[in-house]
């Protein structure tokens, strides 16, 4: 029994890897880097949005790259009347090279939902009506100099069901910053590698 007890946390931990694509070579002239507001579905609450930014914020600096200021950015994309759409692939080039940035990261939060379905039980194998958590964000990095994704980052499970005996899968909110928490660590540790 305790041999499946440890089994299913780090199968189910082991899940929550994140897709990495990066282009090592664009990487090796990015200095400076700025955070655009990452964008999301409808109604999703503004601390989400900043929750992960600063998840991707801490990776970059522990890094060692510089990061723009979010007021320098926030006051650019208002004087140039872009707080609306934001930073997107087009406009990238323009506003990192007014900030003196080399590279911006844009992120998206494209699903935060919690569900109710039929699902078979795990331990009873009986079929029963069950919660799933789904929290899909995509990061990227856009070279300004080429207007390029140099970087992506994508969480790969973006879906799990309840598990009120392991505390990441007991809720919405806790699925979600096991995500986050992942992504960030395994983005540095996709950066380190040489």
């Amino acid at each position: 029994m305790k041999l499946t007890i440890l089994f299913i946390p780090i199968f189910i931990l082991s899940c929550a890897t994140s897709d990495i694509a990066v282009d090592r070579e664009a990487m090796k002239s990015i200095k400076t880097v700025a955070i655009a507001p990452f964008t999301s579905i409808p109604d999703l609450k503004k601390g989400i949005l900043s929750e992960a930014e600063g998840n991707f914020r801490s990776a970059l600096v522990e890094l060692k790259y510089k990061v723009v200021e979010r007021e320098k950015l926030n006051a650019l994309l208002k004087e140039k009347e872009l707080s609306m759409t934001g930073v997107t692939t087009e406009n990238a080039k323009s506003i990192g090279a007014l900030l003196g940035a080399d590279a911006i990261l844009v992120g998206e939060v494209i699903s935060y939902d919690e569900s109710q379905r039929e699902a078979e039980d795990f331990q009873t194998k009986k079929v029963e009506v069950k919660t799933f958590y789904k929290f899909q964000i995509i990061v990227r990095l856009i070279d300004v100099s080429t207007g390029a994704v140099i970087l992506s980052v994508k969480n790969g499970q973006p879906e799990v069901m309840q598990d009120k005996a392991l505390s990441a899968f007991s809720s919405l909110d806790s699925y979600r910053n096991l995500v986050l928490n992942n992504m960030e660590s395994e983005l540095v540790e996709a950066m380190k590698k040489k």
